[in-house]
């Protein structure tokens, strides 16, 4: 293993996992939570953290530096306003104004895990901009990944999260209204009742009123019914014969699917990577461990024709909901819905014995009295008050919805034990009220990566993706493929860097499924949209890095470096175009791995980030397929171009992409 290698091999075997422990104060207030980076960029005005107010403030970061062998580092700091670096207990460096021209002494790093600490305080208005960069002999300054940061300490659960997950201020109202920079999630909607009736079937909602949680195991859905007594089953019952003539279902007749369209259907539900977030529709048995959603029950649920309408939009009656759109085209949906409907037919969740008929009217008022409205729209509202303010929860953390037990007429929300006591912790905490009228988008952007199932797909940092480890449960629905395997490279983008890596623009339209032409189209799987989060969910990633969210490099281009650049990308120079297409010429050689097209990239990356992985690919993506073109001691493997500069013969190759689709014309 070379040294190079070696340094970008963080140590994970040990009982530590990374994430540094934040400690934010301002005056006598001070939060405490994890964070992925020391990094973090603050306009006047805005919260440095949920826990305080907008103003002057100051962060502490600590966690354990982990390096796989002895390191000799020199550190620096990029922004504003006055930081302090502490290795081992001694300080490294300090800074005060405009950060980024010291740099520390070069320090040697034994192996193993080295305690580090990092204090930022932020200008005298309450902004703030601070990022943390490391450099040695054989790469140049880069920030820190943050895989080199380790804590002891356990992760928490996020009770902001689960108090927004479960709606709970749907029917807990504030004291004063949430304002535009309150926890984005506190105003996303729930399902969408007013046609529920026309899209799913009378049977399967008496069985999901009466038992939400057993049908699907990761539901936010309270239980509103208890189905251990005649009254809740037929209370249940008469809820679903209500919510059934909410809109009526189109007579189209049940028909048998076409065993082709079915053979289509379960390849697209592997090609995509369906089993990440989805047990197989056959499948009886829930996955706890991995949360992933039962499709056991689908064949019972839909009305005709319904299940092809809501694969092609999964957002028309609920905006907020997990599952994104693909963007099916007609025949994609109508062959998923048919292997998802066949496949889970005789696999149904055991039903409960319940009564036969069900009265809508009394429904109707049950669902008024129950207040279903305070969530859904469809059901009639109440004026009656039904729960108290979420300032008083503090003082009846075990009654009511969090009682541990009896519920009485309350909700039984789906909550186990630590989220329970998590939520008690957080509702008794003096300050924790005020926290969910503020927001940043950097914890934004860290609760969606959890919440949207972002790591279903994607590495990040050393955790490996679910469907690297899941693929194979669904891989039988391909076997009668002949070749399926023998593809180009199907591995997905690691999302450790994404946010210091694409530009902000692009990241949106890729989370909003607007890009015009995909980087990967040799990928089976694609990158489904996230509409409602996009815009949000961009910032807040390039935010997590201290990067000012902002579009592609508006250098200008310099026609003399181009014309090199177009030189070097060549057969005659580093031979990029072997598996990269410029405009419409084909890669030359691209067999088992193709490289993203050379006229998308001024418009996705940025150019901090460009460097970073020309210098050497492998410390960015260990498993990448691009060549590395510098030496050991950073110098270019061709001394013929440029004086064997590397780092001007990578600018030059810039200024060739910056041409965008003129690239040929440099």
């Amino acid at each position: 293993m070379s040294r190079l290698l070696a340094l970008t091999l963080l140590l994970t075997a040990s009982s530590a996992h990374a994430d540094l422990t934040a400690t934010y104060t301002a005056g006598d207030q001070s939060h405490t939570r994890q964070v992925r980076l020391p990094a973090l960029h603050i306009e006047k005005g805005q919260s440095a953290s949920s826990g305080l107010a907008p103003g002057p403030f100051t962060v502490t970061w600590k966690a354990n530096l982990t390096l796989a062998e002895r390191s000799r580092l020199y550190f620096s700091f990029e922004g504003n306003g006055k930081a302090t670096l502490k290795i081992d207990g001694e300080e490294a460096l300090t800074a005060e104004g405009t950060l980024g021209t010291p740099k520390s002494e070069r320090l040697r790093l034994n192996a193993g895990e080295t305690p580090i600490e990092i204090t930022y305080t932020s200008n005298a208005d309450g902004s703030g901009h601070f990022r943390l960069f490391w450099e040695e002999r054989t790469f140049p300054q880069e920030s820190i990944p943050a895989t080199a940061f380790a804590t002891a300490a356990e992760p928490s659960l996020d009770p902001r999260r689960l108090l927004a997950e479960h709606h709970c201020t749907k029917c807990h109202l504030p004291d004063q209204p949430f304002g535009a920079g309150a926890m984005p999630e506190l105003s996303h909607d729930t399902p969408d009742l007013t046609t529920i009736g026309s899209r799913v079937t009378e049977s399967w909602l008496r069985q999901w009123i009466a038992q939400p949680h057993t049908l699907k195991p990761t539901t936010t859905m309270p239980a509103m019914v208890d189905p251990t007594t005649p009254e809740g089953k037929q209370q249940a019952v008469d809820l679903a014969a209500y919510l059934s003539s909410l809109g009526a279902p189109a007579e189209l007749p049940k028909s048998a699917f076409p065993p082709d369209t079915i053979k289509h259907g379960g390849q697209l539900f592997h090609e995509l990577g369906c089993v990440a977030c989805h047990t197989l529709p056959d499948s009886e048995t829930p996955d706890l461990a991995n949360a992933r959603v039962p499709l056991n029950n689908i064949a019972p649920k839909f009305h005709p024709g319904q299940l092809e309408l809501f694969l092609k939009n999964p957002q028309a009656h609920y905006k907020s909901i997990g599952m994104p759109d693909f963007r099916f085209s007609d025949e994609e949906a109508s062959s998923l819905s048919a292997y998802l409907t066949t496949s889970s037919q005789g696999h149904e969740t055991k039903p409960l014995p319940l009564p036969e008929k069900g009265d809508p009217v009394k429904g109707k008022e049950l669902a008024k009295a129950l207040h279903c409205a305070a969530c859904h729209t469809g059901p009639e509202k109440s004026d009656a008050p039904f729960a108290p303010p979420l300032s008083s929860l503090k003082d009846s953390t075990d009654k009511g919805c969090l009682a541990a037990n009896v519920h009485g007429k309350a909700p039984q929300p789906n909550l186990t034990e630590s989220d329970h006591a998590a939520l008690a912790a957080f509702l008794t905490s003096e300050h924790a009220l005020a926290s969910l009228h503020r927001d940043t988008p950097a914890e934004f952007a860290e609760r969606q990566f959890h919440t949207l199932r972002c790591f279903a797909c994607h590495d990040r940092d050393a955790q490996q993706s679910l469907l690297a480890s899941l693929h194979q449960e669904s891989k039988p629905l391909v076997a009668h493929i002949e070749g399926h395997d023998e593809k180009l490279d199907q591995s997905r983008p690691r999302l450790t860097h994404i946010g210091e890596m694409l530009n902000t623009p692009y990241i949106e339209s890729m989370l909003d499924g607007t890009v015009q032409d995909r980087p990967r189209p040799w990928l089976e799987m694609r990158m489904p949209a996230f509409h409602q989060h996009a815009k949000q969910l961009a910032e807040g990633l390039s935010l997590t890095h201290g990067i000012v969210p902002g579009g592609p490099d508006d250098t200008p281009r310099d026609p003399e470096l181009a014309k090199t650049g177009h030189l070097i990308a060549g057969q005659t120079g580093m031979a990029c175009i072997l598996c990269h297409a410029i405009n419409d010429a084909k890669p030359l050689a691209a067999f088992e791995v193709q490289g993203i097209d050379f006229d998308q990239v001024h418009q996705r990356l940025r150019p901090e980030y460009f460097y970073r992985w020309m210098h050497n690919p492998t410390r960015v993506t260990p498993d990448t397929k691009m060549p590395r073109y510098t030496q050991e001691d950073g110098t270019s493997i061709r001394p013929d171009i440029l004086d064997g500069d590397a780092q001007k013969q990578f600018q030059a190759l810039w200024h060739y992409l910056l041409a965008g689709p003129q690239m040929e014309k440099p």
